[in-house]
């Protein structure tokens, strides 16, 4: 999670997208290690989180098309 923070300039919000996200586990557990690494964060979840994988791998696959 830090590389990924480090690399993507995080300031104060998360996305966390797919089909876990739907968890209330995973939603919980991920909101303590933001805490526990980053303090008091807003975390983004769409309720349409678990189609982010399937549109981003089709729209990759329309870019290597056209």
């Amino acid at each position: 999670m830090s590389l990924l923070a480090r690399s993507g300039g995080v300031d104060d919000e998360f996305t966390f997208t797919g089909g876990v996200a739907k968890n209330p586990a995973a939603v919980r557990a991920i909101r303590e290690l933001v805490q526990e690494n980053y303090g008091e964060r807003t975390l983004n979840i769409s309720a349409e989180s678990i189609y982010t994988g399937a549109l981003g791998a089709a729209l990759f696959a329309n870019r290597m098309v056209a």
